[in-house]
């Protein structure tokens, strides 16, 4: 039934609903008795007993309908007849009959079979593709999970990084706040402050001349400090954007040019060791070969090398 068209369906419904309406209409023709029964009541007690079966089991019919079968069966009891039960409803009288064919040509059955197989198969399909955009997505919830949970760590180390920094730097202030302390109340004097403050005034002087540049000349060391820290941070943002080779370039020769400086100064040394010692070999031998030569010729060749040394 639930394959059917739908007019055919509705019709069958119509259909269903005109047998039950003349059931029903031939069951209340039943319970209506003529008024002729009452006189044949008079004929015999034989009769009357039978009309009054007939009566009782067209009553036990229509109250069997309504759901009254179990009252009828117990007044049944106590008027000490024993009557069948015959449940009769419009479902159980609609199923004896033979049901209409939905269809009458065999190729139309085998049409719906085939546009039902073709939508089962379109669900499946639709099902599959469903269940591969899910499994995409579980994968990149996981993949963004992962990312995530990766990212938190980094942060988390940096945070850690960023603690021990700050606790560093606090170390850090703490001590020269300290010194800072010392320094202004009591164990250095005036004088020793005003000689170490402009030896540092130099200093700084000397830094920002490398540094920056010309040093003008009102000028404190705390701005000569702040330009020098300003310069320094240039210099670190523009390394920043360098490219590493380059870096690495420019490292490689610093350390090339500062190991050749270091050589030339150490070659410097020994030929200056080399040239004292040559000197002494010279005066010693001449002092031997001179024996009569007063000491202070011995001691004017000796100053004479010192001299040439330095």
């Amino acid at each position: 039934m639930a394959v059917g068209p739908m007019e055919w369906r509705e019709e069958q419904k119509r259909k269903r609903e005109d047998r039950r309406a003349t059931k029903q209409k031939e069951n209340s023709n039943i319970f209506c008795l003529p008024s002729s029964v009452k006189d044949e009541n008079k004929k015999g007690p034989a009769y009357a007993r039978r009309n009054s079966r007939v009566t009782k089991n067209a009553q036990i019919r229509h109250q069997s309908k309504s759901g009254k079968v179990s009252s009828i069966l117990h007044h049944q009891e106590r008027q000490g007849s024993t009557i069948p039960e015959v449940p009769e409803t419009a479902e159980t009288s609609d199923s004896d009959e033979e049901p209409e064919l939905c269809y009458s040509n065999p190729r139309d059955m085998l049409n719906l079979l085939t546009d039902l197989e073709e939508q089962n198969l379109s669900y499946i399909q639709n099902f599959q593709e469903t269940e591969e955009v899910m499994d995409e997505i579980r994968k990149t919830i996981q993949l963004t999970q992962e990312r995530m949970n990766s990212e938190a760590r980094i942060l988390l180390q940096q945070v850690d990084i960023l603690k021990n920094t700050i606790q560093r730097e606090e170390e850090k202030t703490s001590e020269l706040e300290l010194k800072s302390r010392i320094f202004s109340y009591g164990e250095y004097r005036a004088d020793k402050q005003d000689v170490m403050l402009n030896v540092l005034h130099k200093k700084v002087k000397e830094v920002y001349r490398v540094c920056v540049g010309e040093v003008d000349s009102n000028i404190s060391t705390l701005h000569m400090l702040a330009n020098i820290e300003s310069r320094m941070q240039d210099v670190m943002d523009r390394l920043e954007t360098l490219p590493p080779d380059n870096i690495d370039t420019v490292r490689t020769q610093r350390e090339k040019e500062k190991r050749m400086r270091e050589e030339k100064l150490l070659m410097k040394k020994h030929h200056q060791e080399e040239r004292l010692r040559m000197a002494l070999e010279r005066a010693t031998s001449d002092s031997k070969k001179r024996v009569s030569v007063p000491n202070c010729a011995q001691t004017g060749h000796i100053s004479i090398a010192i001299i040439q040394f330095e």
